[in-house]
């Protein structure tokens, strides 16, 4: 399973070497970025948290789904 991160298009930005921001060195699966309209607090209000629930749920659909095995 992939790390998704879901990062701000607006505000503070910081000049990092590292694409992931840091993720990368913290997990062990590949790094996926997606950008999401807003800055860090307007990324989840109208109409920018609709962009970020559609991503979200792809990235959830994109994954199996977990079979339970009863004992």
């Amino acid at each position: 399973m992939e790390t998704e991160v879901f990062e701000a298009t607006l505000g503070e930005t910081t000049i990092l070497e590292d694409p992931t921001w840091g993720w990368g060195d913290i997990s062990a699966q590949p790094v996926t970025i997606h950008k999401i309209p807003g800055n860090h607090f307007t990324m989840m209000r109208e109409p920018n948290v609709g962009v970020l629930a559609q991503t979200l749920r792809t990235c959830l659909e994109s994954y199996p789904r977990a079979v339970h095995h009863p004992l």
